[in-house]
Order: C-alpha cells, then sequence, then structure tokens
C-alpha cells in the first residue's frame, strides 16, 4: 500500500486515491480480471543426511535440493492512477548442497571438526516496469524488461579444533577457505506493448534489443576463528573470541534499463567478542559485549535511473557496538520467567549515499550526500522481550497443561540511510495454552499472536519518481495447533 497521502505520492497530484485503512489497498489493478496484485511463491526441497559412526569420529553425509519460484504483479505507486507497475514474470532458483563431516568420538583434551561444503545453484529471473504511454492515452502499456541467468558453484572445506589446555582454559581454532564463483550466462534487456488491463507479454511479444556477454566473478576468500574460554567451574562459563567472515557478491541483475554489467563486490567483516554463560542455583544469566568492522558494506538503495530497481552497492565502512543478554528465573517446579535484551550502536564511519527530499513535482528529489555516522538500516538501537511459562501436570497420567506468553518490543529504526522512511518503535504480545499427552506423542493448543492488535510494517520502499509503499504486518491472530510426534516416549 502507498505510505504517503500527500504530494510524495506522486499518483496524489493525478488524481489518484489512496488506501482508505491500515489493511486496506486502493490501487488502479482490477480484481475481476485475473490480474489481481498478487504474489505466488512456490518452495520445495528435501535433506537426506546418513551418519556412520568408528570409533575415531562420527563420519556424516548432508545432501539437500531446494526449488524455490516467483511471480506476480505489483503496483508500486499505491495509487488508483495506473502509473507504474512491477511484474515478475517469474523468478525460480534451484540449489543442491552436499556436506561430508566428520566429528571426532575419543575422550582427551583435543576434540577436533573437519568437512567440506559444496553448493550449486541456478537463478532465472523475469522482471519488468509497465507504464502508461503517457503520450497516447488509451494505447497499449510499454513494457521494458530484463532476464538474467546466474550459476553459482561454491566450495569450502573447514576445519576447527578445540583443545583443553587446563581443566578451567581451553582454545579454539577454526579455519575456513571459500573458493566460489558466480556466472552471469545471460542479460538480456526487452521491450512489449501490452493491452491496457493485461501486465506481462509473452516471449513471442517481445522485442529484445540488447544483450550483453558473459561474465565471471570468483571470490578466494580464509575466514579464521579464535577463541579462549575460562570455566571456574561447572556453573560458569566466560569466552573471548575473534573471527573473519565475509558476504559473497554477485550481480544487479536483472535491471530493465541497462545490461551494463553491474556488479557487487564481497563485504567483509571483522567480530570481536565477550561473553559468559552463569548459572545460579534457580537463576541462569548469560550475555555477550561484541564489536563488528565492516569494509565494503553492501547497501541498498532505490537506482533512480529505473525509478524503480532495488540495486545493491558496496563503498560502505561501518561499525556495529552491542551487548545482549537473558536471564531466567525457575521460581518453582512449574513456573519460569525469563527476560533478555539488546542495545545496539550501528553506525556508517564512511557512506556516500543519497538523501531525498519531497519534490513538489511529486515523489522525491534524490542528492549525493555524505552520509557517514549515520544509522544502520534496521538496526534498532534497543530490543528486548519479557516471557513467562507455566507448566502442570494434570492428574491419573492425563497429560500436561502449559501456558506461554511472551512481549517483545523493537525500537525505532530507519529503512533509508537518511532517515526518509523509518518504523515507529512496537510491542507485540503472544500467548499459548496447550495440552500434551503423557507419552509425548499428542499436543493441542490455543494460541494468538499479536494481541494487542499492533500495526505496523514489516517492509517499506522509497522509489522517488512515485513515492514508495509498504507491506503491513498480520493483524492480532487465534487459532488451534494439533500436532502428533511419531517419536514420543
Amino acid at each position: 500500500q502507498n505510505l504517503f497521502s500527500d504530494s510524495r505520492q506522486t499518483g496524489t497530484l493525478l488524481g489518484g486515491g489512496v488506501s482508505s485503512g491500515f489493511y486496506r489497498t486502493n490501487i488502479n489493478i482490477p480484481a475481476n480480471n485475473g490480474n489481481e496484485q498478487k504474489l505466488y511463491g512456490k518452495s520445495s526441497g528435501g535433506v537426506l543426511r546418513v551418519d556412520y559412526e568408528t570409533e575415531i569420529a562420527t563420519l556424516s553425509s548432508i545432501s539437500g535440493y531446494r526449488r524455490i519460484s516467483f511471480s506476480g504483479i505489483a503496483d508500486l505507486d499505491g495509487t488508483t492512477v495506473p502509473l507504474i507497475t512491477a511484474v515478475t514474470e517469474g523468478t525460480s532458483t534451484r540449489n543442491y548442497t552436499q556436506e561430508l563431516q566428520a566429528v571426532s568420538r575419543g575422550e582427551g583434551p583435543l576434540s577436533w571438526v573437519g568437512g567440506i561444503y559444496y553448493l550449486k545453484e541456478e537463478s532465472d529471473y523475469d522482471f519488468g516496469i509497465q507504464v502508461p504511454d503517457f503520450a497516447n492515452p488509451g494505447s497499449p502499456d510499454d513494457l521494458v524488461g530484463g532476464k538474467a541467468r546466474v550459476a553459482v558453484h561454491s566450495l569450502a572445506p573447514y576445519a576447527q579444533l578445540t583443545y583443553t589446555i587446563t581443566p578451567k582454559w581451553a582454545s579454539t581454532l577454526g579455519l575456513r577457505y571459500t573458493a566460489e564463483s558466480k556466472d552471469l550466462r545471460g542479460n538480456a534487456l526487452y521491450a512489449a506493448k501490452v493491452p491496457v488491463g493485461s501486465y506481462g507479454a509473452s516471449e513471442a511479444n517481445r522485442a529484445y534489443y540488447d544483450n550483453s556477454e558473459p561474465d565471471s566473478l570468483s571470490f578466494n576468500v580464509f575466514s579464521p576463528k579464535l577463541v579462549v574460554s575460562y570455566t571456574p567451574n561447572s556453573d560458569m562459563l566466560f569466552y573471548g573470541s575473534i573471527s573473519k567472515g565475509f558476504k559473497s557478491g554477485g550481480y544487479n541483475t536483472p535491471s530493465p534499463v541497462t545490461t551494463e554489467i553491474d556488479k557487487v563486490e564481497p563485504e567483509h567483516i571483522t567480530a570481536y567478542e565477550l561473553g559468559w554463560k552463569t548459572e545460579f542455583s534457580r537463576v541462569r544469566l548469560n550475555g555477550a559485549i561484541f564489536h563488528y568492522d565492516y569494509q565494503d558494506l553492501q547497501v541498498a538503495s532505490t537506482d533512480n535511473s529505473g525509478g524503480a530497481i532495488t540495486k545493491v552497492r558496496n563503498g560502505a565502512q561501518a561499525t556495529i557496538d552491542g551487548v545482549e543478554f537473558d536471564m531466567t528465573l525457575a521460581v518453582n517446579r512449574r513456573l519460569e520467567l525469563g527476560m533478555g535484551g539488546g542495545f545496539l550502536d550501528a553506525t556508517f564511519d564512511e557512506f556516500l549515499g543519497q538523501r531525498y527530499t519531497p519534490n513538489p513535482a511529486g515523489g522525491f528529489t534524490a542528492a549525493g550526500a555524505d552520509l557517514s555516522g549515520s544509522d544502520l538500516p534496521l538496526a534498532p538501537e534497543f530490543s528486548g522481550y519479557v516471557r513467562a511459562a507455566y507448566n502442570m501436570p494434570l492428574p491419573n497420567d492425563m497429560g500436561l497443561v502449559n501456558f506461554n506468553t511472551v512481549y517483545s518490543y523493537t525500537g525505532e529504526y530507519n529503512y533509508e540511510v537518511d532517515g526518509t522512511i523509518s518504523e515507529k518503535a512496537r510491542g507485540l504480545l503472544s500467548a499459548t495454552l496447550g495440552w500434551s499427552s503423557i507419552d509425548g506423542h499428542y499436543e493441542v493448543a490455543l494460541f494468538g499472536t499479536n494481541l494487542t492488535d499492533e500495526k505496523y510494517y514489516v517492509g517499506k520502499t522509497l522509489f522517488p519518481s512515485t513515492g514508495g509503499w509498504g507491506v503491513p504486518a498480520a493483524p492480532a491472530e487465534y487459532g488451534v495447533r494439533v500436532v502428533y510426534n511419531f517419536g514420543g516416549e
């Protein structure tokens, strides 16, 4: 739905209507011609694990396959004016993973884990932007789109050694080497004329006019980890760790604007952490203090040349400092209370981005700006929860009744780096009242989520040319859950 109801939502200047309620949309896509604003997704797959135990180690083979597909149309201007529509003709990803692993079984000061992980993935993308022919009202719409295919191969051997130096001191060294390649096997642009009221175009009705050459990227990254732990007694553990990691790079595909190959480099992180795990009688207290240093951070932003295309860019350096904790109190054998939270100071050290200002002619105007010192998107300063759980056995082995409730709080955070769109702080309450059989086979539960009917968004996107749109979160929901466990006691 639309985010704004004034000139920031361009369609309003053209006489378009906006949503009349938080859970209602007011769009131009008719609901009676099979072109409802719906997004269709399918996911299927499976995992096969085989373990073999020897005197020295447990050997495991873990094989996985997954297929995901997605298609649909979305009114990006969020008004009743036919201004701009996103058309996803079909996006699909197929991946196969294979992991071979060995975990030591013997006793002694040294324990180890070693293995190798392989990923093969192929993704197809078909995405377009459809707009009316404003110069010739009533004429077919103009559709410009991009079609691309990307293949990924990744091989990562790894090993981790833990050595107990003394009964109280231990150290862990982890090593992982990732060799990954990404192949851009197609990146073509097309145009089509689409009858008013219809969306998308078949291959026969497309005119392909640009096609880039195949391209390849490769990443070879060494990721080490070092942990030192101290255990003064069986109820206390303190540790410190240093690790390095990376997030793979790739391509911004497809683009309905240009076939110029748009590459994204990997981002790198160095993480430092000090933590503790303690238990005192009926109280358990865990926590950690951490510092993350990001280089070449990948940041998603709207590409102004396309009007409604979100792309990932490198070029940012950022630091995250934080502390997190959780505490559990066993009041008695039936009642347990808990609470936890985290504080974040997440800022860009260096970032040349864009600042958006409302445009009287509609939408927003973007201008380059130094946004160093700004908060990272999607990083609330504080988040936390409180919870309670009560269990009561029924007489004559009739089962166990349990009640659980959680109240979670998430502080305000930004979607855009410059703070143009943000999400207000929210608190969510959920509860479950259930029964389980004494043998563990049967479970029945009444549950409710977002019981206070808090209204908030799960995502927002800014489009400078048209305004912005968001996806509301689910309202209060209630239900019954019935489970049969084949294992049981």
